[in-house]
């Protein structure tokens, strides 16, 4: 029993990775503007950045958001200025602290983007239930806060 759990568990992973992967490369793999989904949601998160603002979205907070580490997210930010999507400027109130802002250019592909994903939701809104996502919501939380434990205990050992 515990094997074929382990081993559909794990293909359902694979399949939710490749289709997470997949909605944001089509058509687009290899092109200068191909854009992930993690590149995506970091786009979302600095859209209101400014130079002065209060609000700024801070490197760290991105880190946790999408709990990936400060090199990946480096990683991002270089492949995203590459592309011509983001500028970075060191904040002239705290030196310590980038600010990331968007490029006229990242504004246009993050709001063609959100046209793309606002139509996707609602269709598998529609074809899921809304009550199915908020359950599929919870559920990752709640893998995501399992794995979470189990890693904070593997170091605490």
């Amino acid at each position: 029993m515990a094997d074929t759990l382990g081993r559909d568990f794990l293909r359902a992973l694979f399949k939710l990775k490749s289709l997470l992967g997949s909605e944001f490369g089509k058509g687009g793999a290899g092109k200068k503007n191909h854009i992930n989904l993690p590149e995506y949601i970091l786009l979302r998160e600095i859209a209101e950045n400014a130079i002065g603002a209060d609000t700024n979205t801070e490197l760290a907070d991105i880190r946790e958001f999408l709990s990936i580490s400060k090199a990946a997210v480096s990683q991002m930010l270089a492949s995203l200025e590459k592309k011509g999507y983001i500028t970075r400027e060191v904040n002239p109130e705290n030196r310590k602290y980038l600010i990331v802002t968007l490029t006229p250019q990242g504004r246009k592909i993050l709001q063609d983007i959100d046209k793309v994903y606002t139509c996707r939701l609602q269709q598998i809104i529609k074809v899921m239930g809304e009550q199915n996502i908020k359950y599929m919501i919870r559920l990752i939380n709640l893998l995501n806060a399992a794995v979470n434990i189990l890693n904070n205990n593997m170091e605490g050992e």
